[in-house]
């Protein structure tokens, strides 16, 4: 990932960032387990099974200085981590996300279908890769929250 000022997301500021200093990320990750810069942005998402809160020192710990948690979280966090605090984790997501798209100017192709995704997916990637630069990923993951 090419880094990314977090000032260009609209809600930087509201959720406590600091709009006179640059805040760059070149990571963004749900699984601290995943995290690999020390530049990471970890999201607290919580599901039915999960909750990301109680993973903050695991990704402190694993590199991320910067976490988006829900505004009530009362909860423990390690010392020296910026919290951006929002309502939504999710919706900060997608709009960090958005924001990140619209400044890499990238086309996307989106396949939608019942049968043959997969198979499409990966033609197109053949096809294209050869001429263009393309972002291609394999494992399944959470882009279709986004």
């Amino acid at each position: 990932m090419e880094a990314f000022d977090l000032r260009k997301w609209t809600m930087y500021q509201e959720a406590s960032g600091k709009a006179s200093e640059p805040f760059l990320v070149d990571q963004v990750v749900v699984d601290s387990r995943r995290i690999s810069s020390k530049h990471a942005l970890f999201v607290a998402l919580s599901g039915a099974n999960f909750d990301g809160h109680a993973f903050l020192k695991h990704a402190f710990k694993a590199g991320a200085r910067v976490a988006i948690i829900k505004k009530d979280f009362q909860g423990d966090a390690p010392s020296g981590m910026q919290l951006l605090r929002v309502d939504e984790p999710l919706r900060a997501l997608q709009q960090i996300a958005a924001a990140y798209r619209m400044q890499m100017g990238a086309k996307v192709i989106a396949i939608t279908g019942s049968y043959g995704k997969t198979m499409l997916k990966d033609l197109l990637h053949h096809l294209i890769s050869s001429q263009y630069e393309t972002l291609f990923k394999q494992r399944v993951s959470c882009f279709s929250l986004l």
